[in-house]
């Protein structure tokens, strides 16, 4: 399998698993985690991966993907990165949200923290459409010359 293949296929399975990750802690006398499974957006992220890692097996699996694969797959870890982005965002200004006027707000505001899950999916999404564009295809007539000079 060729390597860019091989790496989308694991950042894809690495974001798919963090859709089932802590998304949300909530630390009171025990931590209670959320998932992504627990909302609508955790099952769109999961969705997305998975077709990226189901991308990366078709055509010539020697070759990097190219074309539409390969812009397809960039489309889907820049979506999958902002669908993250914006649940770190949603769940920061809702804690914001929570003032003085309630009675325990600030204990709350400290209780709740963004999960592992949520900046994993962040990262694995931008991995992924970065990955495409910067892992090159290497000539193996370049390699034969350098090696036929030796």
């Amino acid at each position: 399998m060729n390597r860019q293949k091989l790496v989308i296929l694991i950042i894809a399975a690495i974001g798919a698993i963090s859709t089932f990750l802590p998304w949300a802690t909530v630390k009171f006398y025990s931590s209670i985690s959320i998932n992504g499974t627990n909302g609508g957006d955790g099952w769109i992220t999961f969705g997305l991966f998975a077709v990226a890692g189901v991308l990366s097996f078709l055509g010539d699996r020697t070759k990097p993907l190219k074309g539409t694969y390969k812009i397809m797959t960039a489309i889907i870890g820049v979506v999958a990165a902002i669908i993250g982005i914006l649940n770190i965002i949603n769940m920061r200004s809702k804690l914001s949200e929570i003032g003085k006027e309630y009675p325990f707000g600030n204990q709350l505001k400290e209780a709740i923290s963004t999960g592992f899950g949520l900046w994993l999916i962040v990262i694995c999404g931008i991995a992924l459409a970065a990955v495409i564009y910067l892992m090159k295809e290497i000539k193996t007539d370049a390699i034969l010359t350098n090696n036929q000079q030796n």
